[in-house]
């Protein structure tokens, strides 16, 4: 798929991809110190500084009129097809254990790819430490005797060079190039500004946060299960909003939080006992009574939450979350194994039915990166992981240090997705349809988006960069970015 660089230009009141302001719910759930001096300058980030070079040209290597096994490399060819095909034939090469074609062309990509380049020099540059880090783990798992693959003895120039030499030559990937996946900790306005920056959390938020405005728009108790990875970042726009509604607030507002999460970004430096508090704070300045419950478990089993009967509104906010419990592999079905049992995912959902929620709201990125083949697991990664490279290009300079940390990211994901297996991949995205599937296989009845819910996010994206769009098909809202979707939500019940 061939995707052209296009300058889209910000709206006049923006400076960059997010607002040029922090939401005032935000900062008032954010401490006085923090928000005395906001801005760039606050973010505290060690990035290695061989990410930030551009990679050194192989003069062994030069692109003009270099063909490899009929593949023929033009100076100059880093269009986003041109990458992507070079990065699937690699995958091929290591799926067939052809690892002397594999390091040719990892060595064409290393011409390419830039980690301060553009956008797809960025790409290639992050899947391309992907496919090293994935030999690397290959030979590791392998240490009393080599495998298969290691290079051979082909007379082909320059392929036949030790993987090892190979591996901390090519883009530099020695040893403190690991660093740029450290679990840098975020304070809480750092966080706002990170969960900021785009509309991929924000989207999710708004739509969420309408569908639930309007389940429990006559319910004076609510209860929320959150399911999430953003350290409730979702709620003080939500508080504001149920103290504000017709009516007047809620008697009580449950706020269940689950502690154990995935070891993924962002990371916050403050336990969630302080963040309920700051959020009681909030909550208590917009008359809204809230209970910030933390539960402290790794697993979900019923009776884990305490849900109260009675006339206490049950929601089940689920952000971004569930595609990191695992899933089964098999394509004969996705929800059932050979042997007619449930999948741990959907396990997870039949458990979220037996709670009988009012209300379920689930919000994923539109993407499948569940097979079990290299080949078809990069190209679905590529196809949906270019996004945030080519949308930091519309609004931040390429050395910008936050833009090579939210890149690092995006990095970390694909590394996760290209070079594990197992257990140790944790990046399991899935289809919406998939997803719809699931959710209908275990009880649920998909519930649609009203036009106020429509309004509030289609404002949201307004405050972004042009490329940002907002579409429906059926009951579901999806975010896009230059057409292609990115991220969706959809809200469920019981009924």
């Amino acid at each position: 798929m061939l995707r052209q660089s296009v300058n889209y230009q910000l709206p006049a009141a923006a400076t960059s991809c997010s607002r040029s302001y922090l939401d005032s719910r935000e900062l008032a759930f954010l401490s006085k110190e923090e928000h005395s001096s906001p801005g760039p300058e606050r973010y505290y980030y060690n990035t290695p500084e061989k990410l930030k070079n551009n990679t050194t040209i192989k003069e062994a290597w030069p692109l003009s009129g270099l063909s490899v096994r009929g593949i023929s490399i033009l100076r100059g060819s880093n269009d986003a097809a041109c990458v992507e095909q070079l990065l699937l034939h690699c995958a091929t090469a290591l799926e067939s254990s052809d690892t002397t074609f594999a390091q040719q062309i990892m060595w064409v990509l290393n011409n390419i790819a830039a980690f301060d380049g553009d956008p797809n020099q960025r790409v290639a540059a992050w899947f391309l430490k992907a496919l090293v880090s994935r030999v690397s783990r290959t030979l590791l798992s392998f240490s009393s005797s080599p495998p298969r693959f290691l290079p051979s003895s082909s007379p082909t120039a320059a392929a036949n060079t030790n993987l090892s030499v190979f591996q901390d030559s090519c883009l530099n990937l020695d040893a403190s190039s690991a660093s740029c996946f450290d679990n840098r900790l975020l304070t809480p306005i750092q966080l706002a500004k990170f969960v900021d920056l785009t509309p991929w959390h924000r989207f999710g938020f708004s739509a969420a946060n309408g569908a639930i405005l309007e389940a429990v728009q006559s319910r004076d108790k609510i209860h929320i299960l959150d399911l999430s990875i953003t350290h409730c970042m979702q709620w003080p726009t939500l508080i504001e909003s149920l103290s504000n509604r017709p009516g007047g607030p809620p008697n009580s507002v449950r706020l269940s939080v689950l502690t154990a999460r995935p070891s993924v970004p962002p990371f916050v430096d403050m336990p969630y006992e302080e963040l309920g508090t700051r959020l009681r704070t909030f909550a208590r300045s917009k008359r809204v009574n809230l209970e910030f419950e933390v539960v402290s478990s790794s697993d979900l089993i019923p009776g884990l939450f305490q849900i109260r009967d009675g006339d206490e509104a049950l929601v089940v906010n689920c952000q971004l979350r569930l595609h990191y419990f695992p899933e089964i592999d098999d394509h004969d079905g996705p929800h059932l194994d050979h042997h007619g049992l449930s999948s741990p995912r959907d396990e997870i959902l039949h458990l979220i039915r037996s709670l009988n929620p009012d209300m379920v709201t689930l919000v994923e990125e539109d993407a499948d990166v569940t097979s079990p083949s290299l080949v078809d697991r990069l190209r679905a990664a590529y196809n949906h992981l270019w996004i945030p490279f080519d949308l930091l290009e519309s609004c931040l300079a390429r050395n910008h240090e936050l833009r090579l940390q939210y890149e690092a990211d995006v990095g970390r994901k694909i590394d996760n997705i290209v070079a594990c297996e197992g257990e140790a991949r944790i990046e399991r995205l899935e289809s919406r349809d998939k997803w719809s599937q699931r959710m209908r296989f275990a009880g649920f009845r998909q519930l649609g988006f009203c036009d106020e819910v429509w309004g509030d996010v289609k404002w949201m994206l307004e405050q972004h960069a042009t490329g940002w769009g907002l579409k429906r098909d059926a009951h579901d809202l999806l975010l896009t970015w230059k057409g292609h979707n990115v991220v969706f939500a959809t809200a469920w019940t019981t009924g």
